[in-house]
């Protein structure tokens, strides 16, 4: 009796182990959606400039340089409408 119970145990956990996983990669994968990350990078001259999108939406740009000349750049990658980095 003992073992049956046992073996009913572990496949309920199982079980639940299994819906938990399900449910964890059904939300990543619809958190990620259908957008893609876009990295674009920029000669500025005294090396690279990199701007990197988000999915999500969020921008990050690495090594900007020492003067505006990313600016001018970076106003083909961005819509006009969007003024903050």
């Amino acid at each position: 009796m003992f073992k049956k119970f046992r073996q009913k145990f572990i496949f309920a956990w199982l079980g639940v182990l299994l819906i938990g996983v399900i449910l964890v990669w059904t939300a990543v994968f619809a958190k990620a959606g259908s957008a893609n990350l876009k990295v674009i990078f920029f000669d500025i001259g005294q090396g690279k400039a990199v701007f990197i999108e988000e999915p999500g939406g969020s921008q990050i740009l690495i090594d900007g340089g020492p003067d505006g000349s990313v600016v001018e750049k970076l106003s083909s990658a961005m819509p006009y409408f969007d003024k903050n980095i």
